[in-house]
């Protein structure tokens, strides 16, 4: 919320509302669409983090690395 009341301040000149519910329901708004992302971002990082560690976790299986002919 705090980043989304920093947007709203830092372009307070070029959007005017009029009443202080206003103010609110735009700095709510915007932390809505700032929490998705923030999520959204967190579930890829999570998920190339567990591909990682599965890749270097993964053993040979059977004979795979012995070359018997």
């Amino acid at each position: 919320m705090g980043l989304s009341a920093l947007f709203y301040y830092r372009n307070s000149e070029v959007v005017k509302t009029s009443s202080w519910v206003d103010e609110i329901g735009e700095i709510a708004t915007v932390g809505v669409f700032i929490f998705i992302f923030t999520f959204i971002l967190y579930l890829i990082a999570r998920s190339v983090t567990k591909g990682a560690r599965a890749i270097t976790k993964k053993k040979p299986s059977g004979q795979e690395g012995l070359d018997k002919r």
